[in-house]
């Protein structure tokens, strides 16, 4: 069993009602190459998940070694710092000029953009798990959890609809990166594509269909995900232009890629360094459909599971959902991780 390695945790997180940073993201909110909702007000709508984030990994996770709290300055620092700071592993906070070798490219708005440069955070573990701020342990998880006896990392699939295609401007970057990572992901591993399917992508190069040949692969579930710092520096060397394009997006555009969730998991599975693996999880996607939200919440009451992921949808406009979410981190997610 794993016992002697270090593993840190990065935690990306935004307050999207903090003024001076409001006032920054309306200066560069001019960007051509936006896809849909790149800016919209719901995507960085905070409900202090990243709190009850850090509080469920000390409970359940007693064996990080740092957790690094990433956010664009001290604009950012959420009044819960201080409460945080008390828990037993140690919480760095960690602002994006402290990590992008191009200044320029701030500020930047946009997740992609923060990931691909996530391995230039000084005194980062090779391994490390990257945790987006709405994901939780609901459970006590181990080393093994993230890595197998023999030092392979374990990655968790989702279902099998990653996008293909030319990533386009009226579309969520979400899909138009995908676009782009399997793009990539074809060119360095041409063996894990039918032949049917290399042969149609190289004529797209020249013709540009529209495509769809109903193989595609699988897209990495939404939760915490292990990764290697060396992998991501390796993966900068091999697609220069690509990383260049995604690191100076400040918004979700046409130009981004999923380093954190697709390019360095697939990476790894293809080279022999990963292995897929499934472990108990519950995913709520919370809507305008109330109703529809308690049933799922009371899931999380009546059943344990080790990864948990609650995430507004776009669809999201009223009060009532947003209270409900509110009300639900506060009571039933706050309970089961203090």
């Amino acid at each position: 069993m794993i016992i002697d390695m270090n593993i840190d945790v990065v935690i990306t997180y935004v307050d999207g009602d903090d003024p001076i940073w409001i006032k920054s993201k309306n200066k560069y909110d001019t960007t051509k190459e936006t896809t849909l909702e790149s800016a919209s007000k719901w995507r960085f709508k905070s409900n202090n998940e990243a709190l009850y984030c850090i509080k469920s990994i000390n409970k359940f996770a007693p064996f990080f070694r740092k957790i690094y709290l990433v956010m664009s300055g001290p604009s950012q620092n959420p009044i819960w710092l201080n409460e945080v700071n008390k828990l037993h592993i140690p919480l760095v906070v960690i602002y994006h000029s402290q990590f992008y070798i191009d200044k320029s490219h701030l500020p930047v708005f946009n997740s992609t953009s923060i990931e691909a440069n996530i391995h230039n955070i000084p005194g980062l573990s090779e391994y490390f798990v990257y945790f987006n701020d709405d994901c939780f342990l609901g459970d006590h998880v181990t080393k093994n959890d993230f890595i197998s006896d023999d030092g392979k990392l374990l990655i968790q699939l989702d279902r099998p609809d990653s996008k293909r295609g030319k990533p386009s401007k009226n579309e969520i970057g979400y899909y138009s990166a995908w676009k782009n990572t399997n793009n990539m992901l074809d060119r360095i591993f041409q063996d894990t594509v039918p032949k049917s399917m290399f042969y149609k992508h190289l004529f797209t190069y020249v013709y540009k269909p529209d495509y769809r040949i109903g193989w595609e692969r699988n897209v990495i579930k939404h939760v915490p995900q292990v990764q290697k710092k060396s992998t991501h520096k390796k993966l900068r060397t091999i697609f220069p232009e690509e990383f260049e394009e995604n690191s100076r997006s400040r918004f979700r555009s046409i130009y981004i890629y999923n380093t954190s969730a697709g390019l360095a998991e697939y990476y790894e599975l293809y080279t022999g360094n990963a292995l897929q693996y499934n472990t108990s999880s519950l995913s709520i996607l919370v809507n305008d459909y109330t109703y529809w939200n308690t049933i799922v919440f009371s899931a999380a009451l009546y059943d344990t599971f080790k990864f948990i992921n609650i995430q507004s949808t776009i669809t999201v406009n009223g009060e009532d959902a947003d209270t409900q979410l509110k009300e639900f981190l506060e009571n039933t997610v706050n309970k089961m991780v203090s």
